[in-house]
């Protein structure tokens, strides 16, 4: 059947034609079909009905609300409510990675000359990308983590203002380079714990090299080292419970590996302050981590190499999948950790090929 045959006029007993209603002539649905000023193509929506006198009632509302939000003047929208807009649904997001768009979206609205969201073209974006490429050195991975801001900056803005055309539609993200995976041996891991520990200059050192020995032997990252406090953990149980931002399950239990232990052991003795407080008061060692392995002529690891180095050591050790899954709170039964640290697998297929012999 024709489009021009599937929607017919919806008529009155009397003949008489109903203005603006036409029925799907298949489900025998009545649709709303309208102009609004502002807007080339006619608005036809689904009124959810097939009587006539509710589809009029309808159509006053639907008219109604379509007009006022495609009204020409929504298109006033100025770049300041909108990255104020944006910032405010940012909340639910981690703190590092919030404080990451945020930089981003101020960033771009800052070298915006224009007062008005639709006075930004395409052609502004791509060149303001580009320059970032050549002036501050980003890598393809960067680049695309800008764009995708961009992209749910004007995605959003698009619902206050339906006309709004997005002016990063037209780019794509850029392909990045499978590189090698930069993970430290276990006596690099050793050799930066001890080189924190010695900055005098550092008031806070000991506590850094705590915060590192956690994630080396536990395999945890930023998220988790903040959100730890000393009700989640039970010398009794030997167990503690971690808080993971990203996969937002909830609480999940994890027990005490030696190393763990002793070093929860030692901060608890060397604190007086229990129960809601911290178990570490730093969030992030990376300035640290930074500055040791410049000193000690490694490669530039960040605090997610120190959680790649456990689980590739758990996975050289024979460790199941499934359990290294769970200790990440990964819920694939180890996909993720098999597809990722595929590199461990030729040695480990080694080993067992030799156990046949």
């Amino acid at each position: 059947m024709s489009k021009s045959k599937l929607f017919q006029p919806v008529k009155l007993r009397n003949g008489n034609r109903v203005p603006n209603l036409l029925r799907n002539m298949s489900s025998e649905t009545i649709y709303a079909v309208f102009r609004v000023k502002g807007r080339k193509l006619p608005i036809r929506v689904s009124l959810g009905t097939k009587d006539i006198l509710t589809a009029q009632n309808e159509l006053t509302r639907v008219r109604r609300e379509a007009t006022e939000r495609l009204r020409p003047s929504a298109n006033g929208l100025s770049v300041a409510i909108a990255v104020e807009n944006y910032k405010r649904t940012l909340g639910g997001l981690g703190k590092n990675t919030r404080i990451y768009r945020e930089h981003i979206i101020n960033k771009f609205a800052s070298a915006t000359n224009t007062v008005f969201l639709k006075d930004i073209t395409p052609s502004f974006v791509e060149g303001w990308m580009a320059r970032l490429l050549s002036d501050e050195e980003l890598g393809e991975d960067s680049h695309n983590k800008h764009l995708n801001v961009l992209r749910d900056f004007f995605k959003l803005a698009q619902r206050d203002c339906p006309l709004l055309a997005s002016p990063v539609a037209h780019l794509k993200a850029k392909r990045v380079p499978k590189g090698r995976m930069l993970i430290p041996t276990k006596e690099q891991s050793r050799n930066i714990i001890q080189h924190i520990v010695t900055q005098k200059r550092n008031a806070r050192a000991l506590e850094t090299a705590d915060v590192v020995t956690f994630m080396t032997y536990a395999g945890v990252g930023n998220a988790e080292v903040e959100n730890l406090l000393w009700q989640d953990v039970s010398f009794e149980e030997n167990a503690y419970l971690l808080h993971r931002q990203k996969t937002r399950q909830g609480p999940y239990r994890r027990e005490m590996s030696p190393k763990v232990r002793e070093l929860f052991v030692k901060r608890y003795e060397a604190s007086n302050k229990h129960g809601s407080s911290r178990v570490f008061s730093i969030n992030n060692p990376i300035k640290a981590l930074k500055n040791a392995c410049k000193k000690l002529e490694y490669p530039a690891f960040s605090p997610r190499s120190l959680r790649k180095g456990f689980i590739t050591e758990c996975m050289g050790l024979g460790i199941a999948v499934d359990v290294i899954a769970r200790w990440q709170d990964h819920h694939d039964g180890g996909k993720l950790i098999l597809n990722t640290y595929s590199h461990v697998t030729p040695d480990r297929e080694k080993e067992a090929l030799a156990k046949l012999e």
